[in-house]
């Protein structure tokens, strides 16, 4: 986890040009009560573990899109591949991938970089490939439940649930507090903290700073596999999506 808040804090001021955005950006993710059960639970050290993997892979390609060095899209590769080994969630990474490389890549790379991948964007297809054969290869192996808590929704029950994983990411996890609280007050907190996030979001866009909306599309991607979990909800769900 000191090597995930290492790179959060480095992918952090990567995105956003200031240091300190990079550090503060761990510290709130330190903070999030998501990161309870990951780091004191030994059953979901793997939470912790995919972390690693998806925010090496992702500091690897920023570095490609910077140098155009061929090692670091290796090295990105590398990393993506043994992600596998810690958990199913990796997956989504070439949704990330492509994300940034559409949002934000494109306005970074560097001249060297662009005269030698003009197509970039196309460069994540392989990786949705490999993704793709895994989930087919994970349901051969592991057939999903078909009734139980493990059972997949895909309904308009995954809004409902996408909104109470938000509150628990902007709020207290299942809303709960050990100090009595007027019962207005959480609920008009996260409504302000959210309205205060899309506020930011669309000021930063406005100003055509397409990073913001590359960190709600982390959010979303990391978070989707779980949303048709409509009856299994669990509170560290959201600790990679929260990053």
């Amino acid at each position: 986890q000191f090597a995930n808040l290492a790179l959060v804090a480095s992918i952090g001021a990567r995105l956003t040009g200031l240091r300190w955005a990079g550090f503060f950006a761990a510290i709130f993710w330190v903070l999030n009560g998501s990161g309870i059960e990951p780091l004191g639970w030994c059953c979901v050290y793997n939470q912790v573990l995919c972390g690693f993997f998806l925010l090496g892979a992702f500091h690897f390609l920023l570095r490609y899109v910077e140098t155009g060095e061929r090692r670091y899209n290796w090295l990105q590769w590398g990393a993506f591949l043994v992600g596998f080994g810690a958990l199913e969630l990796n997956v989504v990474y070439p949704v990330v991938a492509a994300a940034y490389t559409l949002l934000v890549g494109q306005a970074k790379k560097s001249p060297r970089f662009a005269r030698m991948h003009k197509a970039e964007p196309y460069a994540t297809l392989p990786m949705f490939a490999v993704s793709i054969a895994y989930a087919v290869a994970h349901n051969f192996a592991a057939p999903a439940w078909k009734t139980g808590g493990y059972a997949m929704h895909f309904t308009g029950a995954m809004f409902r649930t996408l909104g109470k994983y938000w509150t628990w990411s902007v709020g207290p996890t299942f809303l709960f507090t050990p100090y009595y609280l007027p019962t207005w007050l959480l609920p008009t907190g996260i409504a302000v903290v959210s309205a205060g996030l899309l506020g930011f979001l669309v000021w930063k866009l406005r100003a055509g700073e397409r990073a913001a909306l590359f960190c709600l599309v982390w959010y979303l991607a990391v978070l989707a596999p779980v949303l048709p979990l409509r009856d299994h909800m669990t509170e560290y769900y959201v600790f990679l999506p929260a990053i």
